[in-house]
């Protein structure tokens, strides 16, 4: 078992529900480059050199999760980090919001 598999089982078990639900291998990457961000050179280098990854993958941008599980909106940065969430992964600002009501802010 390594870090990201408890990680994946105690966000399970705070929202009561599987951290993602996809249908395939494909789906299911892509699930966490959207909570997560997509992998590029300046991230994890070797990733680049995997036989099935591509360039063609959706390129989402990463985010401090822990942001995200407590807004204030007193940044410019988190008013951006918000706006990007909002639109485009609400998906992932709902399951980060759950779990930083079920573990307290101060846990996130």
């Amino acid at each position: 078992v390594d870090i990201w598999s408890i990680g994946c089982l105690m966000g399970e078990a705070g929202l009561q529900q599987p951290l993602f639900c996809a249908a395939d291998e494909v789906e299911l990457l892509f699930l966490i480059f959207r909570f997560l961000g997509t992998p590029g050179p300046d991230l994890w280098p070797e990733a680049m050199s995997f036989k099935n990854y591509s360039a063609k993958f959706p390129i989402y941008r990463p985010f401090d999760l822990r942001l995200a599980g407590r807004f204030s909106l007193s940044t410019a940065e988190e008013v951006a980090l918000w706006q990007e969430l909002r639109d485009h992964r609400s998906e992932v600002l709902d399951k980060v919001s759950k779990l930083g009501l079920v573990l307290e802010t101060s846990g996130m």
